[in-house]
């Protein structure tokens, strides 16, 4: 399969989003209903930081970085209650990652390689001289001393001395897109576009492939990477099927899938760890899980519309902070994300495939306990105009599809009452 351009794979990103935001708009007014517990809440929601699509975060002292998409780098001081745009010498404002090293502050743009601060983002300067051919950064990845980049189409970087100078570090990776790194003990990662998973044992000399296990790596973008258990995670995306999740337990060496519980066509770009739990931002929404990909549960209390998927995660003192799209930065204490499948909710995983959809699509969820269920379709005016299922039905995964025959076409709410809780989610019809 010919690699994607830089462009072409934004352009992907940005089709996604646009066919997201048609349906999760829609969740503001239909919510789901999932974790009983304290909710996530919107930071500075008067200000300009509550529209944007929040790409990366960056954490130094009490400071906290977010990158965005088409307005440049914020910075917080005040864990969160407003946001100040720090852009001063940034030639344009598209930021695909943020990274921090020392006293140094690093930005990766789109089309104009990484920038430097070292006065917490009051002035950026380019420190692209020696990064050949890599205009389009993906991500930054610090391990003691040595702070690397990974570029679209350029392969792998190694920067000594705070991202002043830079040596390429490509040797068995070829020039794949690298869109996520990662340190585990004497290894490195580095998740690619079209190419898998390749592994350094050499501070990222020489990179080998550890694909076994992974499906056809050419339709895979592996953008998360994880370390959760002794396990290493991957979360992939895919553009034209199944996506999903794998793990590890022998620094790569073979994979297995960590689905667990949920759809076959999620995706999984971002990842992070907080206290005992591995989190995932997918497109169904928010989910983690405590046993190694098992089971997910759904953690996204609070988060309305776009905010339920998230593109990056950051913890800065008592707080977890998380990136959305385009309804910019929330937050929730790190002491209840900590614990939260403890108390998480009956209704494990819920979603419709396809969506949209124009003559059928099969509603699937699972459930971690037994008892009465009903599942029924409603308009915007919360009137049922279908139901498909009323009994009861042991724990487990189920799955029912419709037929919305004489149905006008439009967004509807797919609605499961099980346990007490009552679940909503949104489709959309299309003819």
């Amino acid at each position: 399969m010919q690699a994607l351009s830089s462009k072409v794979y934004q352009n992907l990103l940005e089709c996604r989003t646009f066919a997201l935001v048609l349906i999760t708009n829609f969740a503001i007014l239909f919510g789901a209903v999932p974790e009983s517990q304290s909710q996530w809440v919107q930071t500075d929601p008067a200000g300009i930081m509550s529209q944007m699509t929040v790409s990366s975060f960056a954490v130094s002292g009490t400071n906290i970085f977010a990158g965005t998409h088409d307005s440049g780098v914020f910075i917080s001081s005040n864990n969160g209650t407003s946001w100040t745009q720090v852009n001063n010498g940034l030639p344009q404002l598209y930021v695909n990652a943020l990274g921090v090293t020392g006293s140094s502050m690093l930005v990766g743009m789109f089309n104009y390689g990484v920038f430097r601060s070292v006065d917490n983002g009051a002035n950026w300067v380019s420190v692209n001289d020696d990064l050949f051919g890599a205009n389009n950064i993906e991500t930054f990845l610090t391990v003691g001393s040595n702070l690397y980049v990974g570029t679209f189409g350029a392969g792998v970087f190694l920067s000594t001395n705070d991202g002043v100078n830079w040596t390429k570090r490509n040797t068995g990776m070829e020039n794949f897109p690298v869109l996520s790194l990662l340190s585990n003990g004497s290894y490195l990662f580095a998740g690619t576009l079209h190419g898998g998973i390749f592994r350094s044992s050499t501070n990222g000399a020489s990179w080998v492939a550890v694909n076994t296990g992974l499906p056809d790596t050419s339709n895979y973008a592996y953008s998360g990477l994880a370390v959760f258990g002794g396990n290493i995670f991957a979360g992939t995306s895919n553009f034209s099927g199944p996506a999903g999740i794998y793990r590890s337990s022998d620094n790569g060496a073979n994979w297995t899938s960590a689905l667990g519980n949920l759809p076959v066509d999620t995706y999984f770009p971002s990842l992070a760890v907080v206290g005992s739990n591995l989190y995932s931002g997918t497109n169904k929404g928010l989910y983690c899980t405590s046993d190694n990909g098992t089971t997910w549960h759904l953690a996204q209390t609070g988060l309305t519309g776009n905010a339920i998927y998230v593109d990056a995660f950051a913890i800065s003192g008592s707080s977890v902070f998380v990136g959305t799209e385009g309804v910019g930065v929330w937050k929730r204490p790190l002491s209840q994300l900590a614990t939260l499948t403890s108390t998480a909710s009956s209704m494990t995983s819920f979603s419709n495939y396809p969506n949209p959809f124009s003559d059928r699509t099969r509603i699937e969820f699972s459930s971690n306990v037994s008892g009465a269920v009903e599942v029924s379709i409603m308009n915007l005016l919360g009137q049922q105009v279908a139901q498909i299922f009323s009994g009861r039905l042991n724990a487990g995964g189920h799955s029912f599809e419709w037929n919305p025959a004489g149905i006008a076409p439009g967004m509807y709410s797919g609605v499961i009452r099980a346990n007490g809780e009552m679940t909503r989610f949104p489709m959309m019809l299309v003819r």
